[in-house]
């Protein structure tokens, strides 16, 4: 079994890392049903974005990556792609990145409570 990954995430970015994440698993599903209708110009964008936006956050290996899917896809070459894809899925299933506002089992931050008068207000921490 491959050896999980530690992601190390600049603390103002680590909120938005399981979004982050959550949209290159969607990336995955894009670049399968391109790459099913031969859409390489949707590949080559995906490819893009995923390096544009993975070297925001400091992750080389997936700005490396997106880099690969996207000349692949300018390339025409879809073994290339379907091949980087398969990195991909392979990166993203290695990635070990607690959830934000879990620590040890324990949900931190604020929750949503409904008062007396079925309104809606924040709960402080």
């Amino acid at each position: 079994m491959p050896e999980k990954i530690q992601l190390q995430v600049e603390p103002a970015l680590r909120e938005l890392v399981p979004g982050f994440l959550a949209n290159r698993r969607k990336d995955l599903e894009l670049i399968g049903r391109a790459l099913s209708s031969g859409n390489l110009e949707a590949i080559r964008v995906v490819g893009h974005n995923i390096r544009c936006f993975s070297r925001v956050y400091g992750f080389e290996e997936l700005t490396a990556l997106g880099e690969e899917i996207q000349q692949a896809a300018a390339d025409a070459s879809t073994l290339r792609i379907a091949h980087a894809q398969s990195q991909l899925a392979t990166y993203l299933s290695r990635i070990d990145f607690p959830e934000v506002g879990k620590e040890q089992g324990k949900v931190q931050g604020k929750a949503q409570v409904k008062p007396p008068d079925g309104g809606v207000e924040k709960a402080q921490p």
